[in-house]
C-alpha cells in the first residue's frame, strides 16, 4: 500500500505527512528495504532504494501519469539516478516528471516514449512545463531514445558507437561512448584537409555529447593523417604503435588537454606542427629511430627537458618555438638546426649538440634570455643571422674553425659576453654581429679574417682595446668605437657616436687596414711591427704574396686571377705605397683589370710568358719606368698602362695581337714604341697621346710599313719610322741578341760570367748551384737600350746542365723573374724585354726567404744598422757578428745557423773590453764603456793599428790576386773579414762552411751593388773578355 496514498486518504496535515515520509525513509536506511515501490505498468515495477536509485523492472509500456498522480514525485529531491531495463517497451506521459537523473540509460526495446516522460519539470503556478537545462540521454544510435532526445532538445549520446566507418583503403575507425576513439586496420590514414574536416570532428568539444578523451591507433597503421585530430580539446591520452612510420602535419594540433606523447622510433617523420598548441604537452619521448622533426612541429608545448636520438638528424623551423617551460634540450644527432627553432624558450638553459651540426638557422635561439653557454663542434660552418639575438646570460662565444658563415646580427644585444673567439675560418664579420655586447672586452680574430662590416661591434664600450690581424683588408666605417642609436623610423639611418671618457686603442701591424681605421677615426693605434710578409688564395688555384722588405708582390699558382672595379676592392690594396714590384709567375694567364690602378709605388713589373691578357686600367697610373711584355701576350686592354708617369721604355712581344683604347695615353715620358706587326687592332687614343687626348709631339710610332700600326700612325698623324729586327752576335761567347734596329754595324755585343753565385747576399741550399750572367749590348761607347722585345740565344755554359735548370732576370733592386726558355741544338734561346744581369740556377728563387740579423744593446737600442740576407729553404750558413768598441756580444749569440723556419737572429752587445778571446769568453759584465786603465787604453791602441794596417795589406793583396785573375783552390771553410773605413769602429765577418774560394769586393759584401759605368770604354771592355777568355774558358773567379 502506497504510504502516500494512505496519508491522503486519512487527511492528515502536511507537516505530519512530512514527518511520516522522513520516518519511513529512516526506517528504510536502517532495515535495507525499498523506501516506496510498487506497480507502475501492467507488468512493469518500481522501487527506490535508499541510496536514491529508481530501479524499473519487468516488460512493457511505463504507465501514463498526470501532473499530481506521478508516485515518486515526492522523492524526486532524493532520487539520484534512473535505471530502466531492456524490455520496456515504451515510456507513458509524464513517467519520469520532474526527475533530473541526467543521464539517463534508455535501452534499445524502447520504441515509444510520450510527452514530457523525461527531462521535464511541471510549474504548477503557471501550469507549464519547463525542460531540464543539461538534461542528456543515451542509447542505441537511431533509436527512439536519439529521436526523442532531438525532438526536445537533449543531448543525445551513442552507448554503442556514436560513428564507425572508413579512414583509409584499409582502415576503420569507431567512438565509444567512453570517449576512446580508436583506429584499426593496416596501411595509411587518409589527410584531412583542415581542421574539423574528419569525421570524428563533431566529438571533439564538450558541446557534444561523446567528446574524444582519448585515441588509440592499432597495430597496423602506419601514418596519422593530416589535421586527424586537430582542435580535439578534451583529448588527454594518445597511444601510437610501433610500425608507424609518419605523423601527419597538425595531426594533434591544439589537442590542449594532451599532456604525454611517446613517438615510436619507426616514425621517420614528425609533420609540420604536429603537436602546435598543445599547451598541456609536459613530458616527450621520441625514441631512436625518428629521422625529422617539422617545422613548428612542438611549438607552444609545455615540454620541460627533451632529449632527441641520435637518429634525429634534421630539425625544422620553429619546431619548438616559444616552449617557455623548455629547460633543456639535447640533440646530438642533428646536422641543421632551424629558423626560430628555439626562438623565445625563455627558460632554456642548456644546450646539447654533437659533432654532425653544420648550421644554426636564423633566430635559432633567439631571445632565449637564460641559455647561459652553448658548444659548438668542430663541424659546424654556418651561423644565421639573429641566431643569439638577446642572449643575455651568455659570457663567452668560442666559435670553432670550421666556421665560415657568420650572420649579420648573430649576438647582437647578448649583453653578459665578455670574450669572443672568432676561430680560423671566418672570413668576414657581419653587419651588427656583436652590436650592443654592452659588457665585451675581448675579441680574438682567426687568422682568416678580411672584412669587418658597419656596425660589428659598435656599442661595445668595453671592447676598449683590439688587436687586429693583417689578414683584415676592409674595416667599415663606425665598426668600432662607436654607440649606435636605432633611428625611429626604420627608413631613416641610425646615428653615431663615439665613446667618451677613453680612446679606443688599435693594435696591429703596419701597413694594414687597422692602421688606417686607427689614424681615419683619431683612435690609439700601437704597431706590433712591420708586415713581414702577407697574401693569401686568389682562386682554389693562384695565390698572391707580399714581402715588406723587398717590396715584391707576387701573383703565382695557375689559370686566370680576378679584376676589380678599383685597386681599393683588391686583397693588396693595404700596401699600397710599400708595393714596388709586381712579378707574375708562370701558370697565371692574365692580369685582372684594376689591379695596381693608382698605385704610385709600383715600379717595376715582370709578366711571365703565360700571360696573354692585361685587364683594364691594370696598371694605370703606377710610378713603372719601362715594362718589357711577355712572349705569349695576346691582349693589352683599355687603359692598362694609362697616366704612368714615369714610363719611358715599352717592350711589345710579336705575340700582341690587339692594344684597346687610351693603354698608352699620357702623361708619360714615351717618345716612341715600336709595334709588332701581328697587332692587328688598336684603339682610340691608345698611343701618341697625352692625359687630354692631344697628340704628343715628336712621338714616333716604329713597326712595318702596311702594318696597322702603320694605318694609325697615318690616321692619327703620328710620325712613322719603319724597323725591323736585326741579329747583333758576339763570336767570342757564341751568344747573339735579336734586337729592333737597321744596322748593326756600330753594336757590340758582351756575354760575361760576373760570378759563380747569384749575390754577395743570397745563399742556397746544399747541393744548389747559381751563375750569374751578364749581357751588355754597347752602341759606339754607351750601353744601347733595346726597343720591343729582345730574342737572346747563347751555348749551354760549360758549367751548367741543361737538365732542370731555371733561368731568371735580375732587377736593380735585386729581384729575380723567372724567364720561359728552350734548349736546342746546346744552345740556350728565351725573349726578354731589357739586357743586363741574368741568373742560371738549379734553385727555386721563388722561395727564397729573408734573414735579418740585429745588433742590439742590453736596453733594446740599435747599436748597428740591421742587415739582411736570402737564401732558399735548405741553405746552411752562419751569419757572424760586429764588433763595437768597449762592447762585446751576447756569448749566447755570437753565431749560429739560421734554418729556413728562421726570419731573424739578434746580437746583444754588452760593455766589455775587446781582447783576442772577447768573442768566445765575453762575461757580460757591467763594465761600462771608457772605464779602462791607461794601460789597457795603450794594448787597445796599438791592438787597432795593427788589425787596420794588417786589413788594408790584405785588401792590397786581393786587389792585386784580382787584377792577375789566378784560379785558387777549394778549401773547406773561408773567412772574410770587412775592412772598415778610417773612422769605423767595426768590421763585418760571415763564416760560410764549405763554400768553394772566390774573389768578392768585401766592402760591398752587404752594401748594393754599385751601379756600372755605362760609359765605360770599349777597351776595358775588351780586355775584360780576353781575361775571362784565358781563365777555366771564360768562367770568373
Amino acid at each position: 500500500m502506497k504510504i502516500t496514498k494512505f496519508l491522503k486518504k486519512v487527511r492528515v496535515s502536511p507537516v505530519l505527512a512530512a514527518a511520516v515520509l522522513s520516518a519511513s525513509l529512516a526506517l528504510a536506511t536502517v532495515t535495507g528495504a525499498a523506501v516506496i515501490s510498487g506497480s507502475c505498468g501492467a507488468s512493469a515495477e518500481y522501487s527506490l532504494s535508499d541510496s536514491g536509485v529508481l530501479e524499473i523492472t519487468g516488460t512493457g509500456n511505463i504507465n501514463s501519469y498526470s501532473v499530481s498522480d506521478v508516485p515518486w514525485t515526492e522523492y524526486a529531491s532524493q532520487i539520484k539516478s534512473l535505471k530502466i531495463p531492456s524490455g520496456i517497451t515504451g515510456i507513458g506521459v509524464n513517467a519520469f516528471l520532474s526527475l533530473d537523473v541526467s543521464p539517463v540509460s534508455v535501452p534499445k526495446s524502447v520504441i515509444s516514449i510520450e510527452a514530457h516522460a523525461l527531462g521535464y519539470t511541471y510549474d504548477s503556478g503557471s501550469k507549464e512545463f519547463r525542460r531540464i537545462s543539461g538534461f542528456v540521454i543515451t542509447g542505441a544510435g537511431g533509436s527512439e531514445a536519439e529521436r526523442y532526445a532531438d525532438v526536445n532538445g537533449f543531448t543525445f549520446r551513442s552507448e554503442d558507437s556514436a560513428f564507425s566507418g572508413a579512414c583509409g583503403d584499409n582502415l576503420t575507425w569507431t567512438l565509444g561512448s567512453d570517449g576512446v576513439l580508436t583506429v584499426s586496420g593496416s596501411g595509411s590514414m587518409m589527410d584531412f584537409k583542415s581542421a574539423g574536416t574528419a569525421p570524428w570532428s563533431k566529438y571533439s568539444s564538450k558541446t557534444d555529447g561523446v567528446v574524444i578523451t582519448s585515441v588509440i591507433i592499432s597495430s597496423g597503421v602506419t601514418s596519422v593523417g593530416n589535421y586527424a585530430f586537430s582542435g580535439c580539446r578534451q583529448l588527454d591520452s594518445v597511444s601510437l604503435p610501433s610500425g608507424l612510420a609518419s605523423i601527419g602535419a597538425c595531426s594533434f594540433e591544439d589537442c590542449s588537454s594532451l599532456n604525454s606523447a611517446v613517438i615510436p622510433g619507426t616514425v621517420k617523420n614528425v609533420g609540420e606542427a604536429a603537436f602546435y598548441g598543445c599547451s598541456s604537452l609536459e613530458s616527450l619521448t621520441v625514441q631512436n629511430g625518428v629521422a625529422s622533426i617539422g617545422n613548428s612541429a612542438f611549438s607552444l608545448t609545455a615540454v620541460r627537458d627533451v632529449t632527441l636520438p641520435s637518429s634525429v638528424t634534421a630539425l625544422g623551423e620553429k619546431a619548438f618555438y616559444s616552449c617557455e617551460s623548455l629547460t633543456g634540450i639535447s640533440m646530438t644527432g642533428v646536422t641543421v638546426i632551424g629558423q626560430k627553432a628555439f626562438a623565445d624558450c625563455r627558460n632554456l638553459k642548456t644546450v646539447s649538440t654533437g659533432a654532425a651540426l653544420t648550421g644554426i638557422g636564423e633566430s635559432a635561439f633567439e631571445s632565449c634570455g637564460s641559455l647561459v653557454s652553448i658548444a659548438f663542434g668542430q663541424s659546424l660552418s654556418m651561423i644565421g643571422s639573429r641566431a643569439f639575438y638577446e642572449c643575455a646570460s651568455l659570457t663567452a662565444v668560442t666559435l670553432p674553425d670550421s666556421l665560415s658563415e657568420l650572420g649579420s646580427f648573430a649576438f647582437r644585444d647578448c649583453t653578459g659576453i665578455k670574450s669572443v673567439s672568432l676561430g680560423g675560418g671566418i672570413t668576414t664579420v657581419p653587419t651588427g654581429a656583436f652590436e650592443g655586447c654592452s659588457n665585451l672586452s675581448s675579441v680574438t680574430f682567426g687568422g682568416a679574417v678580411s672584412t669587418v662590416e658597419e656596425r660589428a661591434f659598435t656599442s661595445c664600450p668595453e671592447l676598449r682595446a683590439v688587436t687586429i690581424p693583417v689578414s683584415v683588408r676592409h674595416i667599415a666605417d663606425n665598426s668600432i668605437g662607436y654607440y649606435y642609436f636605432e633611428a625611429p623610423e626604420s627608413s631613416v639611418s641610425g646615428a653615431y657616436t663615439k665613446y667618451t671618457g677613453f680612446t679606443p686603442e688599435i693594435i696591429s701591424y703596419y701597413p694594414s687596414a687597422a692602421e688606417k681605421y686607427a689614424a681615419a677615426n683619431n683612435f690609439t693605434f700601437t704597431s706590433l711591427g712591420l708586415v713581414p710578409t702577407d697574401g693569401g688564395m686568389l682562386t682554389d688555384r693562384a695565390e698572391w704574396t707580399f714581402n715588406t722588405s723587398t717590396g715584391i708582390l707576387t701573383v703565382s699558382g695557375n689559370g686566370a686571377v680576378p679584376g676589380y672595379l678599383m685597386f681599393e676592392e683588391a686583397p693588396w690594396s693595404v700596401f699600397e705605397g710599400y708595393i714596388t714590384s709586381v712579378v707574375y709567375a708562370p701558370g697565371i694567364t692574365n692580369v685582372g683589370s684594376a689591379s695596381f690602378a693608382d698605385c704610385a709605388s709600383v715600379t717595376s713589373v715582370t709578366l711571365a710568358g703565360t700571360v696573354t691578357e692585361i685587364g683594364d686600367e691594370a696598371f694605370s697610373g703606377t710610378g713603372i719606368t719601362s715594362v718589357s711584355l711577355p712572349k705569349g701576350l695576346k691582349t693589352i686592354n683599355d687603359s692598362a698602362f694609362s697616366a704612368c708617369t714615369e714610363l719611358s721604355n715599352v717592350s711589345l712581344s710579336d705575340t700582341v695581337t690587339s692594344i684597346g683604347q687610351f693603354v698608352f695615353r699620357g702623361p708619360n715620358r714615351l717618345t716612341s714604341l715600336y709595334i709588332p706587326e701581328s697587332v692587328g687592332f688598336i684603339g682610340s687614343f691608345s698611343v701618341g697621346y697625352d692625359e687630354e687626348n692631344k697628340p704628343v709631339k715628336g712621338f714616333c710610332i716604329k713597326g712595318v710599313r702596311g702594318s696597322i700600326a702603320y694605318n694609325y700612325a697615318e690616321i692619327n698623324n703620328i710620325d712613322f719610322k719603319e724597323n725591323g729586327y736585326t741579329e747583333i752576335s758576339d763570336p767570342e761567347s757564341g751568344c747573339s741578341v735579336s734586337v729592333i734596329g737597321s744596322d748593326s754595324s756600330d753594336y757590340r755585343l758582351s756575354f760575361v760570367m760576373k760570378s759563380d753565385t747569384l749575390a754577395p747576399n743570397v745563399f742556397l741550399a746544399d747541393g744548389e748551384k747559381g751563375f750569374l750572367y751578364e749581357i751588355i749590348l754597347m752602341k759606339g761607347n754607351v750601353t744601347a737600350e733595346i726597343e720591343g722585345t729582345a730574342t737572346i740565344s747563347f751555348p749551354v755554359p760549360d758549367n751548367v746542365s741543361p737538365l732542370g735548370i731555371r733561368i731568371y732576370g735580375m732587377a736593380d733592386n735585386g729581384a729575380f723573374s723567372e724567364i720561359d726558355f728552350t734548349v736546342e741544338s746546346g744552345r740556350i734561346t728565351f725573349s726578354y724585354g731589357s739586357l743586363g744581369n741574368f741568373v742560371i740556377t738549379d734553385a727555386d728563387l721563388s722561395k727564397l726567404y729573408l734573414i735579418t740579423a740585429y745588433y742590439r744593446f742590453a736596453d733594446g737600442s740599435e747599436a748597428l744598422a740591421p742587415k739582411t740576407f736570402r737564401a732558399t729553404p735548405g741553405a746552411a750558413f752562419e751569419i757572424g757578428y760586429s764588433f763595437i768598441e768597449g762592447y762585446l756580444p751576447d756569448v749566447k749569440n755570437i753565431s749560429g745557423k739560421i734554418n729556413d723556419s728562421d726570419t731573424e737572429i739578434v746580437f746583444t752587445y754588452h760593455p766589455g773590453a775587446v781582447s783576442s778571446d772577447s768573442a768566445e769568453t765575453s762575461d757580460g759584465t757591467d763594465d761600462k764603456p771608457g772605464k779602462k786603465s791607461g794601460a789597457a787604453k795603450t794594448v787597445l791602441l796599438i791592438v787597432e793599428i795593427i788589425l787596420v794596417l794588417g786589413i788594408i795589406a790584405a785588401v792590397t793583396v786581393l786587389i792585386i790576386l784580382s787584377r792577375r785573375k789566378k784560379n785558387e783552390g777549394s778549401r773547406s771553410g773561408k773567412t772574410i773579414a770587412g775592412a772598415a773605413k778610417a773612422n769605423d769602429k767595426f768590421a763585418d765577418t760571415i763564416v760560410v762552411p764549405d763554400a768553394p774560394t772566390r774573389e768578392l769586393d768585401i766592402q760591398s759584401l752587404f752594401a748594393d751593388e754599385p751601379e756600372e759605368d755605362k760609359t765605360a770604354s770599349s777597351d776595358l771592355r775588351d780586355s775584360q773578355k780576353t781575361q775571362n777568355r784565358n781563365n777555366n774558358g771564360g768562367r770568373k773567379q
